[in-house]
């Protein structure tokens, strides 16, 4: 079998979030990630709780935004039971990279990105 027939039917391996940029109508993830870690790289020059920023989830499909990306913190809340039913609110911070404004449709969007803080992801109650 020549070797470009073997080479095409190889599994092609999954494309690292350094390959999703933004082309397109689409926004990419790795300016996405970029944005939430320029974030909290200014908050953890402040001193204090040291934050370290996730990667968006790699299914997230988003429109093209036509303006700069924001930051800002968030919350996520979610409520779960224990053994004798009882629900536990609970809660997990995140950033939450924001477009004012897509390209077409004039549309806006948030992609909560993950972070975690001396290694443990950061919990409120």
């Amino acid at each position: 079998m020549p070797l470009w027939l073997l080479l095409a039917a190889a599994p092609c391996p999954a494309a690292g979030i350094e390959d999703m940029r933004s082309h397109g109508s689409t926004q990419g993830l790795y300016e996405i990630r970029e944005r939430a870690r320029a974030f909290v790289a200014q908050h953890n020059a402040k001193g204090g709780v040291i934050w370290h920023a996730g990667e968006p989830n790699l299914k997230v499909f988003v429109p093209r935004c036509a303006v700069a990306l924001d930051a800002r913190w968030d919350t996520i809340r979610w409520s779960s039971t224990d053994a004798r039913g009882a629900v536990i609110p609970q809660s997990r911070r995140v950033i939450a990279v924001r477009c004012a404004r897509t390209v077409d449709p004039p549309q806006q969007w948030d992609v909560h990105v993950p972070v975690t803080t001396n290694g443990s992801a950061p919990r409120e109650r």
